[in-house]
């Protein structure tokens, strides 16, 4: 089999997309894991979060 540039070319194209798309996939898994931790956490812990503020004052309870 010829090996030419143009398909050596292709391949490193081809192998460049497939790693780009499964970092791609790994970001969104990682932010999915990340979300779902942080709204157990708000159910298991309500009103644990940073206390409201109005004009960069604390909100009177």
């Amino acid at each position: 089999m010829n090996v030419t540039p143009e398909i050596v070319r292709a391949e490193m194209d081809h192998r460049i997309e497939r790693a780009r798309r499964s970092a791609e996939l790994g970001q969104a898994r990682a932010y999915r894991r990340a979300r779902r931790a942080l709204l157990r956490n708000a159910r298991e812990h309500p009103g644990s979060g940073p206390a409201a503020t109005v004009n960069g004052a604390p909100l009177a309870a």
